[in-house]
């Protein structure tokens, strides 16, 4: 991979308060993992797109051909982060707009921001009470 302009190379930290707030720092969160949703979502079309020139170029069945299994499973494993990372995305964001740390949000609601099954299950795994009868 090529890395041109290496963020490590800044030449100071942006100035900071010492502290900020749980509900700050989840905006924050939401924010930069909606950044990284739109990247992924670019590279993703970046990807297709690349793919889709070779087809023209060779036909569609050479253009298979060419591509050798582990490149497709990576161009599928990449479409699946970003649906990942976009998932997380409206994640942290209905956090944010809970705006309390003791507020209850829906399984569904987080069903709606999370579409892949398997996200669902990771996030969910663990984290909700237990339902029916048992004392409360």
């Amino acid at each position: 991979m090529i890395f041109v302009g290496d963020e490590s190379e800044r030449a100071s930290p942006v100035q900071a308060p010492p502290a900020c707030s749980v509900q700050q720092l989840l905006a924050a969160c939401a924010a930069e993992m909606r950044r990284q949703a739109g990247a992924m979502a670019a590279l993703d079309a970046t990807l297709a797109r690349l793919v889709e020139q070779m087809r023209r170029q060779v036909g569609p069945i050479e253009a298979a051909l060419r591509l050798p299994p582990e490149a497709l499973h990576g161009l599928q494993r990449a479409d699946h982060l970003r649906q990942e990372v976009e998932g997380l995305a409206g994640v942290l964001e209905l956090l944010v707009r809970a705006g309390r740390m003791d507020a209850m949000i829906s399984t569904d609601l987080l069903r709606a921001c999370a579409p892949l099954a398997d996200l669902q299950d990771r996030l969910l795994s663990g984290h909700l009470p237990p339902t029916g009868g048992g004392s409360t």
